[in-house]
Formats: C-alpha cells, structure tokens, sequence
C-alpha cells in the first residue's frame, strides 16, 4: 500500500513538472512574438488565465514616474490602481525586494474575496514591470504555484527588454533614415513631384536607399536617386557620403557624369572592400517645351518614362558602371525631354 502510494505521488509530481514545462513552453512562444509592451502584456493575461486557471489579471508596466500602471487587465474583477515604487506603499516595497507576493482572500469591506498573487518583473536587478493574479477562492497558491509564477516573471521581464530594445532600434533606424533623405521636397513650377519609401524589413534596420532634390540655382534642379549596398549602420554611413558628395559637386557646376567620376573617386579612396553604389544623377531645367533633363546612370536601374501623347512607358538613360568598383567607370549622359502630361519615375530596386 506504501509502495503504492509513493508511486502515486511520484506520478502526480512527474505530470505536475510535465504540465508546468508545458505552460512555460506555450508562455514562451506567446511571447516571442511580442514587439512592444503592450503586446507582452497581451501575450501574458491571455497566457497566464488559460494555463495557471487564474479567474483574472492585470499587467503593470514602469512609468517615467517610478510608478507600476496597469495596461492590460483581463477577466475577474481588478483594482486598476497603480502601485509606487517610491512612497511608503506596502506592495511596491516587497515588490523592489523582486519577491513574488501572495495575498490571501480578505473578505469584506475594501477586502478581497479571492486569493491574488503579485508577481514582479525584474531584469539586472531593474523593475520593469508586475502581474497581479486573482484565483478562485479554493485555489491553493503552493509553493509549486509561488516557483512557477517566478519563472513567469522572468519569462515576462526578458520579453518587456526584448520588445524594449526592438523600439529603440526602430527609432534609432528611423532617425537614421530619415537622415538621409530631405526633409520635405520642394516646389518647383511646372513640376508635380511625389515620392515614397519603404522601410527595409521590419523598420528596424536602415537600408542603403536614399534621394534628394536640390535647387542648383537658375531655374536648375539636381534630382540623384541611390542604392549603397548592404544594410545597416556601415551602409547609411556610405549612403550619407554618396548623397553629400554628389551634392556638393552638382552645386559646384560639374555635369551629371561628372560628379558621378568625382563621387567614384571618392568611394574608392575610402576603400570600402566589396560595398558599392548605383546612382542616377539627373539635372532638370525649364525650357519652353517643358523640362529637359539631363541624367547620367552608375549601374542604376533605368528611370521609365511614360509618355501621354503615345502613351508609351519607356526605360530611359544608359545603364553605366556602379559606383565605386572600378578606377576607370564608363558613364554617359542622356537627355530626356518632360512634355506635359509626361511621368518620369526613379526608383532603386530595394
């Protein structure tokens, strides 16, 4: 019978360890896919209620003020009040000491009729955030229950850091971005210009496109539209040199093919290995037919032209060599002519 019993229990903990690695595991994947912290506390209150039976939740996330406000609460009844980590309340100070709290049902006014469990989230000794828990009244919260909501938390902290980081890039990318492109384009009579961009990927990484319009004075305008290979910090870094230094020489009268030499000069000096640069440097001017442009292509894709009177769509320029390979590059100019009516699109190729 003792034998029995002791094998009773010993399946009942192996299938209780069981039960609890497979709720970590379902935590996990549900938060893995939390991008900010609202997602994790989304992925926590969904996760939390079906697999540890809680009747209810709340997540709380650290405000600028040292202050745990609630974001996302879920099922039961909850206080919603937020919890200092600074003043002389009794929860926030256990809650900095990084110890899970259990508070029995107290029943009554201003009580609780059910048990609850405080759970802090904490990473490098940091708070970031908590979980409050309630549970029906005739749930035990054992010291088995008290382990698994630790490792909850830790679980929830790692996914509040991720989700923190990914925002910080994404600005930081954005920042960066936007660096490297004007800031609004310009209004240029007899001219309609639009554009647009697509962040590379997930937003968090900067890519090596870039554009720009500028006024080269008489009525003149220099349109260069780019492609630095790679992605990243390296490639923006070649892509703000690429946008300036062809900047600078159209701004100092050189023709298109021109300054894409002097930009090629410029690159191989810096000596950047197997990173390279395809470019279409154009220059637009007024005429009484309407805009002839010049342009000069460094391995680019061509521009296409759409025509209204023929109603044609034509790729434009000749192709040339890209940008930073070789000492000796062959670029060209062309001259295409802007009727009104015309369409003419640069793009890279992503």
């Amino acid at each position: 019978t003792r034998l029995l019993e002791s094998e009773r229990r010993l399946r009942a903990r192996a299938e209780q360890a069981a039960a609890r690695l497979s709720r970590l595991q379902s935590l996990t994947s549900g938060l893995s896919a939390a991008l900010s912290p609202v997602d994790v506390a989304d992925a926590v209150m969904t996760h939390a209620l079906a697999e540890l039976g809680a009747t209810g939740g709340t997540c709380y996330m650290l405000s600028d003020d040292a202050t745990l406000r609630p974001v996302g609460s879920i099922g039961g009844e909850s206080e919603q009040r937020a919890i200092s980590l600074t003043s002389d309340d009794p929860l926030g100070e256990v809650l900095r000491r990084s110890a899970v709290v259990i508070l029995p049902a107290e029943p009554g006014v201003n009580g609780h009729d059910t048990p609850r469990a405080v759970v802090p989230l904490t990473i490098r000794g940091e708070i970031l955030g908590a979980i409050e828990l309630t549970f029906a009244a005739d749930r035990d919260v054992d010291a088995e229950l008290r382990s698994f909501l630790a490792a909850l938390g830790t679980q929830c902290a790692q996914a509040i850091e991720r989700a923190r980081l990914y925002g910080q890039r994404a600005r930081e990318a954005q920042v960066l971005q936007a660096s490297l492109m004007p800031p609004a384009l310009p209004t240029i009579a007899g001219l309609d210009i639009a554009s647009a961009y697509r962040p590379f990927g997930d937003g968090t990484v900067v890519g090596g496109d870039f554009y720009d319009l500028y006024d080269l004075g008489a009525g003149r305008w220099g349109l260069v539209v780019g492609d630095v290979s790679g992605k990243g910090v390296e490639a923006a870094a070649i892509t703000s040199l690429a946008r300036y230094t062809t900047r600078a020489a159209a701004l100092a009268g050189r023709r298109p093919a021109d300054v894409l030499h002097t930009l090629n000069q410029v690159l191989l000096a810096e000596r950047l290995g197997e990173r390279f640069c395809t470019i279409v440097l154009s220059v637009l001017e007024p005429t009484h037919e309407g805009f002839d442009v010049t342009m000069s292509l460094g391995g680019h894709p061509r521009p296409l032209l759409f025509e209204k009177g023929s109603g044609d769509v034509t790729p434009v320029g000749a192709l040339g060599t890209a940008v930073g390979l070789l000492p000796d590059p062959e670029f060209s100019e062309q001259h295409v002519m802007l009727r009104p009516g015309d369409v003419l699109v640069f793009f890279t190729d992503g």
